[in-house]
């Protein structure tokens, strides 16, 4: 879809009489040049003669021929968000191998399958990072989600809160997550801190402070904006399309405060941004939350997606699609895998047949993890929390209410199975480092905890039993 060959093109659009060719120079000092629109991996000599076809590149010479890179993926579809496999606990995917193309996005892949995989031997929560916060967010929701057909690539448009997801704040949406992780330092989150602590007051400075129209309007009248008839707040007048901060620099209020608080160009830029989208940014915080609560409403099983004529037929599609592979996999017919199976053995001989191995293996993947499930179930002892009467000690099913001593933070964590664990909703597992510290304590008590930023002092504040 992104970068069809051309012989690909001929073939989808063999209706069209005409193609552009974009002739892109390589560089200042060379005769190179790079012939956009004309992708192609066919033979050297075939590329060549295509090219010697086109109306003023009879005598064209090629130095390197274009190339094509063929490469097998396993359906992302098949991990959790933390890029672990479903399947097979501990084993983490990234890059190509989830049908991803460009370096970037193998990066991301890398960055947060590496960081899980460690927390993962820590027995510690996983790093999840939504769409609303960071773009590698958004490529992961969508390829676990999604899927995908073709290789995929990361683009700005694929991220409904892209307003939020702004190069200038993306230390303010991950600083706080590196330091947690122990990779940003603690030089590098104060710096961050200072310069959203003098934004803020810089932006509450041009909402609180006045100006009267003699000052302003000589300002708005040279960019054609409407004069002021009245006195009225800095950050009304800022917030116009037109007026920008070397603009208001010139009144001698504002000039002064960016002098007296030694302002740096990063702030100055900050606050710019945060007064003229301040708008479309709200707006898109209330959206972000609206999705976030919804996240947690589980759809039935039996509902049809045919019946939704607002989703286009394609997300129809793929929703009954997922529907149905889940169904498929909780059945003890496995009826896709079986039928991969007799499809295979119609071939005859079974020892060199590669899709009949690919569907044991995979079904022998499913039984283990149905049995594993099953053996759990047989032991599984259900627990009213609501009847538990520990005299306020923290055991297994209560709900702890902590404040973090070193930031003031408060936190609640219910302690749950290992199955059940989901940081996402603050539920931990009764095997994890936090919830053995704070077993058997009681509201109160004070305890110290190595966290990956390092150590962390707790007061316990409630222990509820809901």
């Amino acid at each position: 879809r992104y970068c069809p060959s051309i012989e690909d093109k001929i073939h989808r659009f063999a209706d069209k009489d005409r193609h552009q060719l974009f002739v892109e120079p390589e560089g200042w000092n060379t005769v190179e040049y790079y012939i956009n629109g004309f992708s192609t991996s066919l033979p050297e000599d075939v590329q060549l003669r295509a090219l010697r076809a086109c109306a003023g590149f009879e005598s064209v010479k090629m130095f390197r021929p274009g190339y094509a890179i063929e490469y097998d993926y396993f359906p992302p579809t098949q991990l959790t968000h933390s890029l672990e496999t479903k399947i097979i606990s501990g084993l983490f995917f990234a890059g190509q191998i989830n049908g991803t193309t460009g370096y970037e996005e193998a990066g991301a892949q890398g960055l947060m399958a590496g960081i899980n995989a460690a927390l993962y031997c820590r027995e510690e929560a996983p790093l999840i990072l939504r769409r609303d916060e960071a773009y590698i967010g958004v490529l992961i929701d969508d390829l676990i989600t999604k899927g995908t057909k073709e290789p995929y690539r990361m683009f700005t448009s694929r991220a409904e809160f892209r307003t939020l997801l702004r190069q200038d704040n993306a230390d303010y949406r991950l600083t706080p997550k590196g330091h947690a992780l122990g990779l940003a330092s603690e030089g590098r989150l104060k710096r961050m801190e200072q310069k959203y602590t003098a934004s803020d007051a810089f932006i509450d400075f041009f909402k609180t402070t006045s100006v009267v129209p003699q000052q302003i309007n000589p300002i708005l009248e040279r960019h054609n904006s409407s004069p002021a008839g009245q006195s009225d707040k800095l950050f009304k007048f800022f917030s116009r399309p037109n007026i920008s901060m070397a603009d208001m620099r010139e009144l001698a209020s504002v000039s002064e405060y960016v002098h007296k608080n030694e302002l740096d160009v990063e702030v100055l830029e900050q606050v710019e941004i945060q007064v003229k989208y301040s708008g479309y940014i709200q707006k898109e915080k209330n959206n972000a939350e609206k999705l976030t609560k919804l996240e947690g409403i589980k759809i039935p099983k039996s509902f049809d997606y045919s019946k939704l004529k607002s989703l286009s037929f394609e997300a129809r599609e793929k929703l009954t699609r997922k529907l149905t592979e889940t169904h498929c996999f909780c059945s003890p017919t496995h009826t896709r895998r079986s039928m991969a199976i007799s499809e295979a053995r119609e071939h005859g001989d079974l020892k060199e047949n590669a899709e009949y191995h690919a569907a044991r293996e995979q079904q022998g993947f499913i039984e283990g993890r149905i049995k594993d499930i099953e053996a759990k179930l047989s032991h599984a002892q259900i627990i009213d929390v609501t009847t538990l009467n520990a005299n306020g000690k923290v055991v297994f099913g209560s709900t702890v209410v902590l404040l973090d001593i070193n930031t003031d933070e408060e936190k609640t964590y219910q302690i749950v199975g290992v199955d059940e664990a989901d940081i996402k909703v603050n539920k931990i597992s009764v095997s994890s480092p936090v919830a053995r510290a704070l077993i058997g304590k009681e509201e109160g008590d004070e305890v110290v905890m190595e966290v990956p930023g390092g150590t962390h002092e707790f007061e316990i504040l409630e222990v509820r039993y809901v």
